[in-house]
Order: C-alpha cells, then structure tokens, then sequence
C-alpha cells in the first residue's frame, strides 16, 4: 500500500520517506511513535511531508488539518468518519450570567467552562459564527451587530464589550471576550448542549496531498481553502462560516465558505479536485472558485463532481478580479453531476437577495467554466452580475415564488418562476437545461435527493 501511494503522488517524492502515521485522539500520546500499536494523540505530532496520515474512526479531533505537503490522509478503524472539530464546547452551565431582557452572557476566556476547541490565547478566534446546540442539531446563526440589537429568541453579540455598531468588531485585529445570547432560559438547562463555531480553517494550507473519509464541523471561516494540487474524495463538511471577516473596507461581512479555492497571481489554488463530498450548512457557498489580486489571474484544472449540497447560501459560487486589469480567465474548470438541496435555506436566518443554486459575480464572457449535468432541488436559480457561466444539463426544481434569474444590475429585470414568459425567457437563454416545477408527481426526486444528502 505503502509504495503503491508513493507512486501515485503527483509530485512523486522517494518509497523510502513514505511513513504510515497513525493518530487517535481517543487513545494515542504525542510520546508514541506514531504507528498503529502506539498511535499520536494529535494531529500537529504528524510529518508534514511525504506520510500517509490515518485518523482514527469514531474520533474527534478539536484542531486544524494544515501544513501538510506530498501526504495521503485517510480513516482507519471502524466507525464514523474521524472529524476535524473546530466547536468550542460549553461544559458547565453556570457559566451563563443572566442579564436584563432575556439575554444571557457568558465569558468565552473562562477556560474552566469549556471543552472542544479550549484553546483562546489567540482571541480573533473567539470571533464566533454561531452558536450550535449538539443535542437537538439546532443552529443559532443570526449575528447582530450591537447589544441593544438582541431582539428575538436566538439573536447573538459576540464582543470585547458591549459597544454599540461601529468599528470595533470589525477592525483588524480586535479581540474578543464576551458572547451575548438572547434565550429564554439558561441555554444550557434541560441537557442542552451548547457549542460555538470559532473562527478559523478546518482543512488548510495542503499541497499535492489527497484526503478522503474525514468529517470536518464547525469552523467559523472557511472548511477546506488555501490548497493546491489535492484530491478530497468522500468529506463530510458542515456547520461552516459566520465569522465576521475583520477588516473588510465594504462594512460588515461573514466569512463561510465549504470549500473555496482561492486564485492569486503568485499562488493560485489550482488542479484541485472535489469528489463524492457533502457539503452542509455553510453560511455562505457551499464550493467556490474566486480570487481578487495584482496581476494576471488564471484558475485552472479544477473541479467539483459527484458530491452533495445541503442547505448551503448557494451550492456554487465563483469569481476573479485583477485590480490592475491584468488578464482574468478559467481553464479546465468545471462544476458537475452534483446534487444540491434547498440553496438559500442555510439555517443561518440570515437570508440574502443572492440566495441561489448559483452565483456568478462580474466576470469574463466566454470563460472556460462549465456548469452542468446538476440537479438543484427548491431554491432561487441563479445569480449573476453579467456574465453567466456556460450551463448545460442542468435541471431546476423550483416553486412558485422563487427566481429563475436575477442580478444586482439596476437594468437586469428578475425571471420568475410565476411568469411562463419569465420561464420561457430562461430557457431561451440557457436552451440545453430544464425548468420543473415541484408538485405531488415529482416529491420522490425530492425525497431522493435528501437521501443522498442525509449523513450516511
């Protein structure tokens, strides 16, 4: 198997450096030699180059998968895929200060209160996307931007202080300490288990690596980014994204990406490949190509195919921008064969305008980016600035209600679903894909599509 794998890595290195590494969180120590009968604790013991990774079945592991090069990471063992854990885990209900108006406090830097994702020495990230209770998979995602602004049942501050909006939260660099929470009773009463999505990566910063049959959650950036030349076959990814991203000129702006592929003009994230994943309840898209930089940009020999959508802002998103007018295009890049439920509905209960299957900021016509042969069950269809990307064979169910087209642009009018001219109009632009309209002859394609989407 061994030098097998070796042969295999794109940038093939020597059989004799090809190391099995075993780790499990549940049983191992850093102390060990890291094989199979004495396996690593942690994932920062493991070589960074040239090993095959095993993670234990039934684990959790409460940090990031990073900084690996020339390396296949896989499960061992018998179980649920291992999980890469970013959720920072309140353990002792007392730990809640009860406040005026139905809102409750709670000191993220407490360490004693607190498992999962412990570590706060640095404070950014306790810059929190959401609160999540483990015991009834309910998430509480809607970020207020002041504390006067806890109006509703599940509304969340996090903080230094109890500023109002302004730009302290967002600055670059501001640190955080308090999480405000507006419930009607101790969130932590009645066995509730109450967890909180921390700001940073879960898998990030790979290179020539493949990783396969491993669960990533709660990670309030991004699940998968900054990697070039891998293969991530068979990922279960969920609970990403609403961490404020800080220092952003444009306002007050979310991270939450699935998997993003980000393109610059030094180190684009490119020959990626996504297979047979499922990617769930992203603040915002589930799988994106995008980048803005100095220079020449170019996202080339990337893919998504096979893989499932799961109540993600949109399943796809993508775009480039040069800020010198530099040369922007896509080779070899395509989005395909997948599955995509209920776009929009992130369970963030922050709905935006843009919630669709598809999103498409200004770009360059005739780009060699192809979207095709996907199915899209019940959301708005696409989301497109001008230039469309080329979709072929692509079928969306929609209802009424929803759009079929629709752009930010003041002179571009929405197509609705309502509208059999609106309809007719779509198809007139986009001839090879399909309008069907979600009825009682047709709820098993549904009831099918959230099969496959269920975690198996």
């Amino acid at each position: 198997m061994k030098t097998l794998f070796c042969a295999l890595l794109l940038f093939a290195i020597p059989t004799a450096f090809c190391r099995d590494v075993y780790i499990s969180s549940s049983s191992g120590s850093d102390s060990n030699d890291g094989s199979k009968g004495a396996p690593y604790k942690t994932i920062a013991a493991a070589p960074k180059t040239g090993a095959n990774i095993f993670l234990k079945r039934g684990d959790v592991f409460y940090e990031q998968l990073r900084d690996f090069t020339n390396c296949n990471i896989d499960a061992y063992g018998d179980g649920a895929p291992p999980q890469i854990c970013g959720l920072r885990i309140v353990e002792n209900p007392d730990a809640w200060v009860k406040m005026p108006n139905g809102i409750w406090r709670i000191d993220m830097l407490d360490e004693k209160n607190f498992g999962g994702m412990r570590d706060s020495s640095d404070r950014s990230k306790l810059n929190i996307g959401a609160v999540y209770d483990m015991s009834s998979d309910k998430v509480y995602g809607h970020l207020v931007w002041r504390l006067s602004a806890l109006n509703s049942d599940g509304d969340f501050f996090a903080a230094e202080g109890p500023w109002a909006k302004g730009p302290d939260v967002a600055t670059r660099g501001h640190k955080f300490r308090y999480l405000y929470f507006k419930f009607p009773e101790n969130p932590s009463a009645g066995g509730r288990k109450i967890a909180f999505v921390t700001a940073s990566h879960g898998i990030s910063r790979l290179k020539n690596c493949s990783v396969k049959n491993i669960a990533v959650k709660g990670f309030g950036l991004h699940g998968v980014c900054q990697t070039r030349n891998c293969r991530f076959d068979s990922l279960d990814i969920d609970l990403i994204g609403g961490s404020i991203q800080q220092g952003y000129s444009g306002g007050y702006v979310r991270f939450g990406n699935g998997i993003e592929f980000w393109i610059t003009s030094k180190n684009p994230a490119n020959g990626n490949r996504v297979t047979n994943c499922r990617v769930s309840r992203t603040y915002d898209c589930g799988a994106t190509i995008q980048g803005i930089s100095d220079g020449d940009l170019l996202a080339k020999d990337i893919s998504f195919s096979n893989n499932v959508f799961y109540r993600c802002r949109q399943a796809f998103e993508h775009f480039l921008r040069s800020k010198t007018g530099g040369t922007v295009a896509y080779e070899n890049c395509e989005f395909s064969d997948n599955l995509a439920y209920q776009c929009g509905n992130n369970e963030f209960s922050c709905p935006e305008t843009r919630d669709a299957a598809l999103l498409s900021h200004r770009d360059l016509a005739g780009a060699s980016l192809v979207v095709k042969n996907n199915v899209f069950w019940d959301s708005n269809g696409y989301f497109v600035t001008k230039f469309p990307v080329s979709l072929k064979g692509n079928s969306f169910y929609v209802r009424k209600g929803q759009y079929l087209l629709a752009s930010h642009l003041s002179d571009d009018k929405p197509l609705w679903v309502d509208s059999p001219a609106d309809v007719e109009e779509f198809k007139k632009r986009f001839p090879s894909n399909d309008v069907i309209f979600i009825g009682p002859e047709n709820q098993k394609v549904g009831e099918e599509i959230l099969k496959k989407a269920a975690r198996k």
